[in-house]
């Protein structure tokens, strides 16, 4: 759904909205050149919520899985994903302000994360590999693994311009290039762990654990300034993969 710009009074209608944007500039010609819009009429109070017209997403996926279960002292469990989620413009009713509309129709669909200092993130990963496995070895000892790799998420490049404002904003963030076209590196992270068992007997029995996470101390990107306009942020990091942890534990059964 959408909340389409209304006017109780009928004054404005839905073709004014449309057809009142003419292009206000474009962006430099090293940011692209990108085209951007401006209403030459007020926006109106209200707002309609309604189905959007001649818009849509589409999800196209497969997954691979395999499962070796345990026998002979081991198992292995993994997967492999494709995905493609891509959002299209079929006509002028699926959106209101032009801008930015060349550089998103056809391109993957990513919403940006907000709130709880996760904010900033464009969730959009076309391939993941997943493996996790298992070894017993002699004495009581389990010794498992686990490692998962990815696309980096998206990274878009944008650059803030000023316009007429009329209440549709009185500045606009454009893409630099097409949506998904640049990315963050590729992601991927390796966990070890190491369990000893004690059977107690009538007692039940004690484990022993030891747990590496991210064992290769990898420092992926999991986030950068997209601002190419802020001279003084733009391309440093906002957020990092956690460093390499380990955690020590005892669990008891009984």
């Amino acid at each position: 759904t959408w909340g389409f710009p209304f006017d109780m009074e009928g004054n404005v209608t839905a073709d004014d909205i449309y057809n009142c944007w003419s292009q206000a500039g474009t962006l430099p010609a090293d940011a692209g050149g990108w085209p951007y819009y401006a209403c030459d009429i007020p926006r109106p109070a209200g707002s309609l919520f309604s189905n959007r017209p001649d818009f849509h997403t589409e999800y196209k996926a497969v997954e691979l899985r395999f499962t070796k279960r345990m026998s002979h002292r081991w198992m292995l469990t993994g997967s492999i994903t494709l995905q493609d989620w891509i959002r299209d413009f079929e006509s002028r009713r699926s959106y209101i302000d032009p801008t930015n509309v060349e550089q998103l129709d056809g391109q993957p669909m990513a919403f940006e994360t907000r709130g709880s200092g996760k904010s900033r993130i464009w969730p959009n990963a076309r391939w993941m590999v997943k493996l996790g496995g298992l070894v017993r070895l002699p004495y009581d000892v389990n010794f498992g693994a686990s490692f998962i790799a990815r696309e980096g998420y998206i990274w878009p490049l944008r650059y803030r311009v000023r316009r007429p404002s009329n209440g549709w904003g009185s500045s606009v963030l454009v893409y630099t290039v097409p949506f998904g076209d640049e990315r963050l590196p590729t992601f991927w992270q390796l966990n070890l762990r190491l369990e000893k068992l004690i059977n107690l007997g009538d007692y039940g029995r004690l484990y022993i654990t030891a747990d590496g996470f991210n064992i290769t101390n990898n420092d992926i990107a999991l986030g950068k300034h997209e601002r190419v306009d802020d001279t003084t942020r733009f391309g440093k990091i906002t957020e990092l993969l956690s460093p390499r942890i380990f955690r020590f534990g005892v669990r008891y059964e009984f």
